[in-house]
């Protein structure tokens, strides 16, 4: 793509954010689609709106952004982040057992040990939701976690503890989980993984872990404000990276 393509459509997506964050989604949505149309070729503006989608509870609507581009993906960081929003799509959509089986397909494609780790681990989450295979759930889980490292640079980490955190749940091994989700929420704070370890410490009987816990939920809202601020903020992102697409897997 030549620069002012790249530049217009970076701006567009950044003028897209800044309307979410006024609370104008349908400004927020043209001007993302007018992002597409000047850059309908490109992936990362596909990831943006997609995740935005999943923070709007349109679910539906990510398959038909990113499941075309799946075929014209080369093999890396990139590739695993629309295997991981698409899987995340169908779970948000109570579908996990369609997204099991995306998993396993995706898993047979996967070539660069990210795209590996990060079905894997995808694969883990969504049996353990439906409460099959939990043996099966353990090799992903081992398989998701290996070639890993323990910095907190290692993205990939967040989305293996929240798998580990609903297997163990699953499993009632509770002091597991809410180590799990407690490692998930340190590496990158957010309302999903505070409300699943206060679930965890409740279920485990400690209810002054599972107030600190929420606590943290509260401070989050309190922070982050209405779903529409999420949405900008992954519009940002999008526009940000787009000169790092490698760097895109921490959204």
């Amino acid at each position: 793509l030549a620069g002012p393509e790249i530049a217009r459509s970076q701006a567009e997506v950044v003028a897209a954010a800044e309307a979410f964050e006024r609370g104008d989604g349908r400004r927020g949505l043209e001007l993302h689609r007018a992002a597409l149309r000047a850059e309908p070729a490109a992936v990362w503006p596909r990831v943006a709106l997609a995740i935005a989608s999943l923070e709007l509870d349109r679910a539906e609507d990510v398959e038909a952004l990113l499941g075309p581009v799946d075929d014209d993906l080369t093999p890396g960081r990139l590739r695993a982040v629309v295997w991981s929003v698409r899987l995340e799509a169908l779970r948000a959509r109570s579908r996990a057992d369609d997204g099991t089986r995306l998993a396993e397909g995706l898993l047979a494609q996967a070539v660069a040990p990210i795209e590996r780790r990060v079905v894997a681990a995808e694969a883990a989450w969504h049996r353990a939701d439906l409460g099959i295979e939990l043996d099966r759930a353990e090799v992903s889980l081992a398989t998701a976690r290996g070639g890993g490292g323990d910095s907190v640079r290692d993205d990939v980490n967040w989305l293996v503890d929240v798998a580990e955190g609903r297997l163990r749940r699953r499993q009632g091994r509770l002091e597991e989980a809410a180590g799990a989700f407690a490692r998930a929420a340190a590496a990158r704070p957010s309302e999903q993984v505070w409300l699943q370890l206060a679930e965890a410490r409740l279920a485990a009987d400690d209810g002054d872990g599972a107030l600190v816990a929420m606590r943290r939920v509260r401070a989050i809202d309190e922070s982050d404000g209405p779903s529409t601020r999420r949405v900008a903020y992954a519009l940002r992102e999008g526009a940000r990276r787009l000169h790092d697409p490698a760097a895109f897997l921490d959204y």
